[in-house]
């Protein structure tokens, strides 16, 4: 039994021979073609997309996701948007998938300090 890749789709289909009239075709990896569903927003978080004074993007870092304007992250065609309060929020095409929820924890650490002395 011989294993070929089918010249046209090189990872999708993998073609197995017995023989010129006896070939069948195995589907490879399945498409990915359905968009992840909206992660929830917490109220926190609404008001702050809300009091924002420009669009908001969820970029990835080192220390996870996080939120922030899109003059300090641009957002890049492949980010998935999503209307909150009126305002567009891009969600990097890396978080997408993964996130579940927007919360607090995603804002920048000088913001959470600037909350706290007021």
């Amino acid at each position: 039994m011989l294993y070929r890749m089918a010249a046209e789709e090189p990872f999708r289909r993998y073609t197995i021979s017995r023989g010129r009239e006896n070939s069948q075709e195995m589907p490879g990896r399945p498409a990915r073609n359905c968009p992840p569903p909206d992660p929830s927003i917490s109220p926190e978080i609404r008001d702050y997309i809300k009091n924002s004074f420009s669009e908001l993007r969820i970029a990835t870092t080192c220390e996870g996701p996080i939120l922030l304007p899109v003059r300090l992250s641009p957002p890049k065609p492949m980010d998935q948007k999503v209307e909150v309060e009126g305002r567009t929020l891009y969600i990097s095409a890396v978080q997408a998938p993964r996130i579940k929820e927007i919360d607090s924890r995603m804002l920048p650490k000088c913001v959470l300090q600037k909350r706290k002395k007021c």
